[in-house]
């Protein structure tokens, strides 16, 4: 029995390391208990081979063996073990893409808190709940429980359920847009794989980590990655290679090593370890591979068709990998001068683009409070009281710490682009932002205007009622300009009594009826100084429009500057507008 018994230890060793060997140890404890008395040890023979296989992919030998494990299971009363033929069931749903069956099963399980369960157990069930909630996309759910098996696995003596927590946690950082997590958790989970013989976490660490070096712009990381693995998975003869074809195809393709990734890429799409189909990514990568040998007319069929064929299918796709199949159909489009489809395309990246910047940034704040609630979790198992206070002060000075370095960092953000009198962006702000607007209209093809405005005679007004009123003609212009203007527009102080306005989607003439409002508006203030009133306030202004006068942020502004000091000096005109070389001005009010 004490055989018996060290053989079912080391199968729990090998069930994240080495799935085969896990597989071939259960087989050993099945043919050593067969014929024996009903036992458990013949059920978590069975329960092994079963793991293993759901893993490894095979479903028919999987669920073959589980019903093994089942039958002996029953047949000696064992609860813990019962639970366990629950969990394979559920990766085979899973498998299957029965994710809501999968996640019933999930939740009937976790209803059995009555049963006593290993470390392992709560491990096996945490990671696979959080699979299949990273598949329904609950976003929220799948990292706590991915971060609940990372806790669990810290206390196991085996290191392949950290390593397989680190590198789930990895990618699905990845998927949410968080590089700064999924770095982390990939090189750790990666240097971690080196020191075992774990040939299924190297395949999955190591293309983890290729992902997110590519996604960085690390190409030749990734490249490195990618030679490293198909180097290394072939002197061991792991078969795991040929599911790893297609994250191998990207890492090459950031050497633009193009024979080699559209070998790999025609064995077609696959998966390993991780779930769904695979489908999305691989065509992709293909897409990519085409865009990149100047092919973007088959680049863009690849995509369209992969689109709605997964739409038809209703299947699930990372948000990520659709946002980059997206962006590859936009920039073909845009390569065969389809603007309107570009456009469309542009729009849908952007707004999953948009959604995964959320859902990084929530992806970051779950991981804090998980990582706290760790924190609280191993205060409250310590026995001495003086440890738990003191472990209970330092955190409260940790949260205050953090807490105070939030608010310094959000004042001298607000300091470094908001101008302290009149509450507008200053000049930094708006050299950040107006060529992301630029970019934009360039995309698009759609017009945009840059208008710069000083107010008139404004030292007069210093010099005659005093700075502090001079301040609130300042004040009361640029609330005039918050409440004019459109939220989409970028208004900026930009030194003195000068302002700029980067108007996205506004020509030349309507820039010029927006100003002409605002300066009739303008005009109606009127401020009360000790010296009288003061009324009948205007400004001058100088209008570039984009592409007509300038492709870039600042010729359009020298040009909206030129504009301003003729408006200003013709004695005639209030505003200015630029059509490239010719100059016209119009007289307003």
């Amino acid at each position: 029995m004490s055989d018996l018994q060290h053989l079912l230890d080391e199968a729990w060793h090998e069930i994240y390391i080495d799935s085969h060997r896990a597989r071939d140890l259960g087989h050993e404890i099945v043919l050593a208990t067969e014929g024996q008395p009903a036992s458990s040890l013949h059920g978590y023979g069975w329960f092994h081979v079963a793991f293993a296989e759901v893993r490894i992919g095979d479903g028919v030998a999987a669920k073959s063996a589980n019903d093994q494990a089942r039958s002996a299971f029953s047949a000696c009363h064992d609860q813990r073990g019962m639970l366990l033929c629950d969990e394979v069931d559920a990766i085979a749903l899973r498998r299957d893409e029965k994710y809501l069956d999968a996640m019933k099963l999930h939740l009937r399980i976790a209803e059995q808190d009555a049963i006593a369960r290993h470390d392992f157990d709560i491990y096996i069930s945490h990671n696979s709940r959080a699979i299949t909630h990273e598949l329904m996309g609950h976003t929220d759910d799948a990292l706590n429980f991915y971060y609940r098996a990372l806790e669990v696995a810290e206390r196991l003596k085996s290191p392949g359920p950290r390593i397989t927590a680190m590198s789930n946690l990895g990618g699905y950082h990845h998927q949410l847009f968080n590089f700064e997590d999924a770095l982390l958790f990939g090189e750790q989970a990666f240097a971690a794989v080196l020191k075992v013989n774990d040939r299924t976490g190297l395949a999955v660490s190591g293309v983890e980590l290729l992902e997110v070096y590519f996604a960085l712009g690390q190409f030749d990381k990734a490249h490195d990655m990618a030679r490293f693995l198909q180097e290394k998975l072939s002197e061991q003869g792991a078969d795991v290679l040929d599911h790893i074809n297609t994250p191998l195809a990207l890492g090459f393709l950031g050497a633009k090593d193009f024979a080699r990734a559209q070998a790999l890429l025609d064995l077609g799409p696959s998966r390993l370890i991780a779930d769904g189909d695979g489908i999305a990514f691989w065509a992709w990568v293909q897409s990519l591979c085409y865009q990149q040998q100047g092919d973007v007319t088959r680049a863009r069929e690849l995509v369209e068709r992969t689109l709605s064929e997964r739409s038809e299918s209703e299947a699930y796709d990372m948000p990520y990998t659709l946002m980059r199949l997206y962006e590859v159909a936009a920039d073909c489009s845009e390569a065969l001068s389809d603007t309107a489809s570009a456009l469309a395309y542009t729009k849908r990246s952007r707004a999953l683009y948009e959604k995964l910047v959320g859902l990084g940034a929530k992806a970051r704040q779950v991981a804090l409070e998980v990582r706290h609630e760790v924190l609280e979790a191993k205060q409250a198992q310590l026995a001495a009281e003086h440890e738990r206070e003191r472990l209970s002060r330092l955190n409260i000075a940790l949260e205050a710490q953090i807490a105070e370095t939030n608010l310094l960092h959000a004042q001298l953000r607000e300091l470094a682009v908001r101008d302290s009198l009149t509450g507008l962006n200053n000049r930094r702000y708006l050299f950040e932002a107006a060529p992301g607007a630029l970019e934009l209209s360039r995309r698009h093809n759609a017009p945009l205007c840059v208008a710069m405005l000083d107010l008139d005679h404004f030292k007069r007004v210093n010099d005659e009622h005093g700075h502090h009123l001079g301040d609130q003609v300042l004040q009361r212009f640029s609330q005039l300009l918050s409440e004019r203007l459109r939220r989409s527009d970028i208004i900026c102080r930009y030194g003195g009594e000068e302002f700029v306005v980067v108007m996205p989607d506004v020509a030349a003439p309507e820039a010029s009826m927006i100003l002409q409002s605002l300066q009739d508006a303008f005009a109606n203030l009127k401020l009360e100084s000790l010296k009288g009133a003061l009324y009948g306030l205007c400004f001058s202004a100088g209008v570039a429009e984009f592409a007509t006068d300038g492709m870039s942020f600042e010729s359009l502004l020298q040009v909206a500057d030129k504009c301003l000091y003729h408006a200003k000096n013709s004695g005639r005109a209030r505003i200015d507008i630029s059509h490239g070389i010719r100059e016209t001005t119009s007289q307003l009010s």
